[in-house]
């Protein structure tokens, strides 16, 4: 029997509440060359019945005792047979055309390892909350200071996975990353393919028993890379910038699990390595932006939030507890312009109605943020689906600030003389439409 070309890789805990929805993604491709290999990492609440369930022969599910979900990948890529790889997490999903579109720009860009995409992230129930568009190529540098895609948005050559070694065992944090700096080391090249191809799903963040343990793995991860990027373009304050990301994220997790006393250890920190952090405006602004984005990264109630985290403020940064009015304020704008980018008009208006009783206006940091949330979208998906978002977020932007701050917000939202779009629409590319999936 000829061997499928793609082998969609699919690590599952407990993922009985979402594995079925992440098998009929692949099950409704357009490409029928797969192979689905499910392996179930010691789960205990009925993963196994669910993937078994499927009568499709391409699904293949393996069975082994809890060993994280490195291990996890690495025992579904071990019993895989195509020559590309898809990675997909069991609570997200890929557009219909997700794998067709893929492999077709590996075919085109033979010198190119690795494809990544385009992906809403999604909440618990599945439905879109906002967009994240990479660059269209990404290096070593954009990889070890963030997370410009995510596993379930990556097709791999599996001749690069191999050399790469596969994925870390025993990571339980920033696992990817590390597997992306290793591939990149040994050669692989990054490109983006067209169109808005997975689904992510994010829920609100976990309290953890020990962030601490975590914050080490993900430090770790980034000591590994900095160790390895001398060939690579890494000035020293890019090297200062991925320790503070890190800090920080890991200040907010620990306030967010009731871990004052592990938060403030971080705050200090970053507070040390960030210069100005409460008197400079731009770096003050730029923590008072991750606080929001915290907030609002999933849907739901951003209040409680925000508020753990100021909260956990040490007095060394007690002067930054007064942002925290304007905090969850500006979080309810960020969230009803992300109702509207998906037509829930509803949803959107009693954010906008809650801004407006906190005193939210369109101040430059919201601003800014806005325009952050809104320029991925359009990137991803078109400037006449922007135009049409912004149709009815100008309405309530006016009634928050005034019409001639409404227009300016509009205005800055394009470069001059900026007309058209080079990428098609989403509908076009995957088959899913921006106020959700047919």
């Amino acid at each position: 029997m000829t061997p499928p070309r793609i082998s969609v890789l699919t690590p599952a805990h407990n993922a009985a509440g979402t594995l079925a929805e992440a098998i009929e993604s692949v099950l409704a491709q357009a490409r029928e060359d797969w192979e689905l290999v499910i392996v179930d990492d010691g789960s205990t609440d009925g993963t196994a019945e669910v993937a078994a369930g499927f009568a499709d022969a391409r699904i293949r599910l393996f069975r082994q005792p809890r060993q994280g979900v490195s291990a996890a990948r690495n025992r579904a890529f071990t019993e895989s047979r195509g020559e590309l790889l898809a990675f997909l997490d069991a609570d997200d999903r890929f557009a219909p055309n997700k794998l067709a579109v893929q492999a077709a720009t590996l075919d085109r860009r033979p010198e190119a390892g690795s494809v990544y995409c385009a992906h809403r992230r999604v909440d618990l129930a599945g439905d879109p909350w906002t967009m994240a568009a990479p660059p269209e190529e990404v290096d070593y540098r954009d990889l070890l200071l963030g997370f410009p895609f995510n596993p379930s948005a990556q097709m791999i050559r599996r001749e690069w996975h191999e050399r790469s070694g596969g994925f870390r065992p025993g990571l339980e944090i920033h696992e990817d990353r590390d597997y992306w700096l290793r591939c990149h080391e040994a050669g692989c090249r990054f490109v983006r393919a067209p169109g808005v191809l997975a689904d992510y799903r994010l829920g609100p963040p976990r309290r953890l028993a020990d962030p601490a343990a975590k914050a080490e793995q993900a430090l770790g991860v980034l000591r590994r890379g900095l160790d390895t990027a001398s060939g690579h373009r890494m000035a020293p304050a890019d090297t200062e910038k991925a320790f503070c990301e890190i800090y920080r994220e890991w200040a907010f997790q620990s306030a967010l699990s009731g871990r004052a006393d592990q938060a403030a250890v971080y705050f200090e920190e970053l507070r040390r390595r960030t210069q100005g952090l409460t008197d400079d405006p731009a770096a003050r602004d730029d923590f008072l932006q991750a606080v929001v984005d915290l907030g609002v990264r999933t849907r739901g109630e951003h209040e409680p939030i925000l508020r753990a985290i100021f909260a956990a403020l040490p007095d060394s940064l007690a002067t930054l507890r007064d942002f925290e009015g304007w905090a969850i304020g500006c979080g309810a704008v960020q969230q009803g312009a992300r109702e509207l980018l998906w037509g829930r008009s509803a949803p959107a208006r009693e954010r906008f109605a809650y801004a407006a009783s906190l005193g939210a206006g369109l101040d430059e940091r919201t601003a800014r943020l806005l325009r952050h949330q809104l320029r991925q979208f359009a990137d991803a998906v078109s400037e006449e689906a922007l135009d049409d978002v912004l149709h009815d977020l100008l309405p309530e932007l006016t009634a928050l600030a005034s019409p001639r701050a409404a227009a300016d917000f509009r205005r800055s939202l394009r470069p001059s003389g900026a007309t058209g779009f080079a990428r098609g629409a989403l509908a076009r590319l995957t088959g899913w439409a921006r106020r959700g999936r047919p």
